[in-house]
C-alpha cells in the first residue's frame, strides 16, 4: 500500500534548488499570527490563503526576515551559531526550544493546544528540534513531550469520568522528511495541520489534537496561473485511539463503557485518514480566498475489505460527493466531514472577514441538498480589523463565532455530534481529541478579543462565551470568560500567556454554578 501512495504522490527526487521547507508550527508564539496580521496590513504576499497551513518558509522568506517585519529592532545577536550552511546546497539550524505549561482550577477547558490533553490540573510540553537542508531533501525533527497531573474532576452521569492518575508521552511532534521542488512538497509528516480561514475554530483540521503520521503532497507557496493562485494539501494518514489513558473529548469526557459499548466490542484499530484542502484566489480579485476541505476515516480492518479499487480505497477524496453516485457508500463503515470557505482580505482597509460552512453527512442527491441544505451542518464566521497606532503601535480586534449545534432540520432529520456520524464509534478524533474545532460536542462559541500591539509585545482582553451542546439538555450550561493575554520579548526568550477567568453556569447541565480558572504560560528561546 504504501509503495502505491508514495508512487501516486510523485515522491521523485530532483536534483534542483528547491525552498527550505522550514516550518512554523500552528499555533507558534509570536510568529503563525504573526504572519497574518503582517498580511492584513499590506506587509506580507496577499496570494498566500494562511488558510492551508503549516506555513513554510522560503529562501528569500527566512525566520530572520519574518522577526524583522514584526518587530524593526529585531537583530541577531547571539554568540552561539544556530545556523550553519556547508555550500550552496546543506543547511542546518537549531530550532526555537519552546516550554508551555497549562492549569485548570475546576475542569477541563481549553483547546486548539496540540497534544496537549483535555483535562484538570497542571499539564505541560516541551519541545525542541532541528531542521537539516540538502538540496531538495529537508528533515525537520521537532518532537514533543507531554506530562499531565490528570486529576479527577466533579462530573455527573452527563459529563466526565475517572482519569487515570496522570499522563506521559513522548510525540515525534512537528517533524517530517520532505521533497521540495519548485512550490510543491512531498514526504512523511507528524506535523499538526490546520484547513480554513479560521483564527480560533475550524471545522475540519487544527491544532486540537495530536498530529497524525501521515503522506502528504502540498504546496509549499501559491502556485501562480494565468487565472489565479492555487493551494493544497492531500495527506493519508493514520489515527489512533487512547482508550486506557485519557477521555473522550467527543462523548462529553466519558469513557467508552458508559454508553453501553462493553469495552471488547468497541473497534480499537487504527483507522485510516485521507483530507484535503484546496483554496483558490482569483487573479482579478487580490485579497480573496475560495477554498474547500473534504476528510474520510475508516477502520483499518474494514479498509481491507474495500474490493472497489485503488482510487475509492485510499483516495476516497476525489469521490463524488452524491451517495447516489457512489454504491452502498453507508455499508462501507466510513465517515466523512466537508466544508467550503471564504476569506477576504483588504490591506488598505487592514481588515479582513471570513467564513466556513460544512457538513458530517453528504446528500444522497442533488435534490437531497437542496431540500435540507442545513442538514447536518455547522460554521464558523469572523473577521478581524486593526487600527494603526502612532511609534509602530496598533490595535487588533477580532470576532469569531462557531455554531456546532445541529439547525431545526434536527427535528426531521437526526444528524447528531457534528463529528461523530455512527460508522465510527471513536467519531472524527486522533488520541481521542477532536481533529477539528475544540470546543466540543455540539456546542457554540462567540469570541472576542482586542489586542495592543508594538512588536513582539502583545497585551490584550479576550472575552468568551460558549453553550455546551444546548440541543439536548432542558437545564443550559453556559461558561463565560473573560480572559487577559500578554506578550514580550528578552534577549533571545519570548514570554507570553492567558490568564483566563470562566464562569460556568449551571456546570454539567446541574442546577448552579461553577468557577474554573484556565490559565496557559509558554517561554520560547531563539537561538
Amino acid at each position: 500500500m504504501l509503495k502505491r501512495v508514495f508512487a501516486l504522490f510523485g515522491l521523485n527526487c530532483v536534483a534542483v534548488m528547491s525552498l527550505r521547507a522550514q516550518s512554523i508550527p500552528i499555533g507558534a508564539q509570536g510568529t503563525d499570527d504573526g504572519i497574518r496580521s503582517l498580511q492584513i496590513m499590506g506587509q506580507y504576499d496577499i496570494t498566500n490563503s494562511l488558510s492551508a497551513r503549516p506555513f513554510y518558509f522560503s529562501r528569500k522568506f527566512t525566520t530572520d526576515s519574518l522577526y524583522r517585519l514584526i518587530d524593526s529592532s529585531y537583530t541577531r545577536t547571539n554568540s552561539f551559531k544556530s545556523h550553519i550552511s556547508l555550500g550552496k546546497s546543506v543547511y542546518a539550524e537549531i530550532l526555537p526550544v519552546s516550554w508551555q505549561q497549562q492549569y485548570n482550577s475546576h475542569h477541563p477547558y481549553g483547546w486548539s493546544d496540540g497534544a496537549m490533553i483535555p483535562g484538570k490540573g497542571y499539564q505541560t510540553m516541551v519541545s525542541a528540534g532541528v531542521f537539516i537542508k540538502a538540496g531538495p531533501l529537508s528533515v525537520q525533527l521537532r518532537p514533543e513531550f507531554v506530562y499531565a497531573a490528570n486529576p479527577r474532576f466533579a462530573y455527573n452521569s452527563e459529563y466526565g469520568g475517572v482519569p487515570l492518575a496522570n499522563y506521559k508521552h513522548l510525540f515525534p511532534g512537528q517533524s517530517s522528511i520532505r521533497l521540495t521542488v519548485g512550490p510543491v512538497s512531498a514526504g512523511i509528516s507528524t506535523e499538526n495541520m490546520w484547513w480554513g480561514p479560521g483564527v480560533y475554530n475550524s471545522l475540519v483540521m487544527t491544532n486540537n489534537a495530536p498530529g497524525m503520521p501521515h503522506l502528504v503532497l502540498n504546496s509549499s507557496k501559491p502556485l501562480k496561473t494565468g487565472i489565479g493562485s492555487f493551494e493544497w494539501e492531500l495527506v493519508a494518514g493514520k489515527l489512533v485511539d487512547d482508550s486506557k489513558n485519557i477521555l473522550y473529548q467527543n462523548y462529553y469526557m466519558k469513557p467508552t463503557v458508559v454508553f453501553g459499548f462493553p469495552a471488547d466490542t468497541v473497534n480499537h484499530d487504527w483507522r485510516y485518514f485521507n483530507g484535503i484542502v484546496l483554496t483558490y484566489s482569483p487573479k482579478w480579485t487580490p485579497g480573496l480566498f475560495l477554498g474547500i476541505t473534504r476528510a474520510f476515516q475508516t477502520f483499518h480492518n474494514d479498509l481491507q475489505l474495500n474490493q472497489r479499487g485503488f482510487f475509492n480505497k485510499y483516495l476516497p477524496v476525489i469521490s463524488p460527493f452524491q451517495k447516489d453516485m457512489n454504491e452502498n457508500e453507508d455499508s462501507l463503515r466510513r465517515d466523512q466531514v466537508t466544508s467550503l470557505f471564504l476569506r477576504w482580505v483588504f490591506p488598505r482597509a487592514q481588515f479582513e472577514v471570513y467564513g466556513e460552512y460544512g457538513f458530517n453527512d453528504h446528500a444522497y442527491d442533488t435534490r437531497d441538498f437542496f431540500l435540507s441544505p442545513t442538514h447536518a451542518a455547522a460554521y464558523v464566521l469572523g473577521l478581524k480589523k486593526i487600527f494603526p497606532l502612532h511609534n509602530n503601535q496598533r490595535l487588533e480586534t477580532g470576532f469569531e463565532l462557531t455554531q456546532l449545534q445541529q439547525s431545526p432540520d434536527y427535528l426531521v432529520r437526526e444528524a447528531y455530534n457534528w463529528y461523530w456520524h455512527g460508522q465510527i464509534y471513536q467519531g472524527y478524533t486522533n488520541y481521542n481529541q477532536i481533529l477539528g474545532s475544540g470546543i466540543g460536542a455540539g456546542n457554540n462559541l462567540q469570541t472576542f478579543t482586542a489586542t495592543w500591539v508594538k512588536g513582539f509585545k502583545r497585551l490584550g482582553i479576550m472575552l468568551e462565551r460558549m453553550e455546551n451542546d444546548p440541543i439536548y439538555h432542558n437545564v443550559k450550561w453556559t461558561d463565560m470568560s473573560v480572559g487577559f493575554n500578554g506578550q514580550i520579548a528578552y534577549r533571545h526568550w519570548l514570554f507570553s500567556g492567558l490568564l483566563q477567568f470562566v464562569s460556568s453556569h449551571n456546570y454539567a447541565w446541574e442546577k448552579g454554578s461553577a468557577f474554573n480558572f484556565h490559565g496557559i504560560v509558554t517561554a520560547g528561546y531563539r537561538l
